[in-house]
């Protein structure tokens, strides 16, 4: 019982802040900021694989579970998350990108970008990612958002504003 409680309070805390009523709502500043993060979202979705992004909308916004997903597909359950977690972090990499209205200057920029979202460092290793930070000014800018796990405009959230956006 202490330890439901307990994980009950930790799950409240973390859901606490999407409570939260944004101050200034009438802002034009704000309304503009959500035009652009509306657009960010669409962009970064454009940009991702179909099957990439069928899955994300089923589990993301359509709620569909990750069991339904992988009996309908014929593959084990951890197969579809990783998919989803790849998935997630190219679509935080594009959104960030289409948020800040950057291009990459190099190829070896998007794997090195998609590998610390992803927070796979096997993958960063190989790709020799440390370095490539400190030789790439704009990889180096891009890292700090992606790396940040309590992000605001990288996260997931605006893919509950999909609904809206696909109805459009």
């Amino acid at each position: 019982l202490v330890t439901s409680a307990e994980r009950g309070r930790a799950l409240a805390g973390r859901h606490a802040p999407r409570l939260a009523e944004v101050a200034g709502a009438d802002d034009p500043g704000i309304e503009a900021l959500r035009a652009e993060e509306h657009a960010a979202v669409l962009a970064a979705l454009g940009t991702l694989r179909e099957p990439d992004r069928t899955l994300l909308v089923a589990h993301e916004v359509a709620g569909t579970e990750v069991g339904k997903i992988a009996a309908e597909q014929g593959v084990s359950t951890g197969a579809v998350a990783a998919r989803l977690a790849r998935a997630r972090a190219r679509l935080r990499v594009q959104h960030v990108l289409a948020f800040r209205g950057v291009r990459l200057p190099s190829p070896r920029c998007r794997p090195v970008l998609e590998s610390l979202s992803l927070g796979d460092r096997g993958r960063q290793r190989a790709l020799a990612a440390g370095g490539h930070l400190l030789d790439c000014q704009t990889c180096s800018e891009l890292a700090e958002p992606l790396l940040r796990r309590s992000r605001t405009l990288t996260a997931l959230a605006p893919l509950a504003l999909l609904p809206a956006l696909l109805g459009r």
